[in-house]
């Protein structure tokens, strides 16, 4: 199971991606790939601050947000307070 960041699956989206991310995830199985609700909420956050100065592109990222919805359904993987804590003790054990 891989839990895509918003930087990677963002990454995808662009007309030309680095060449490093296409393929390791083309070499993964989609069925393992999840996002995070809170990937979802960033991707909304950068879209609604497209709106106020380049609409036709917040529109695209719209589109491109509800084909991520479709496709991942329901591999898009709430916060709990356990994830929270695990992502937390990722996160310190980093920068060690």
């Amino acid at each position: 199971m891989y839990l895509i960041d918003t930087v990677v699956i963002s990454e995808l989206r662009k007309r030309q991606p680095a060449p490093s991310v296409v393929h390791w995830i083309s070499q993964r199985v989609e069925s393992e790939l999840f996002l995070s609700v809170l990937t979802i909420g960033e991707i909304q956050r950068g879209m609604v601050k497209k709106r106020q100065n380049d609409p036709v592109f917040a529109e695209v990222l719209s589109a491109w947000l509800d084909a991520l919805l479709r496709n991942y359904g329901d591999r898009i993987l709430p916060v709990s307070t356990v994830i929270a804590r695990l992502w937390g003790g990722i996160e310190l054990a980093g920068k060690a």
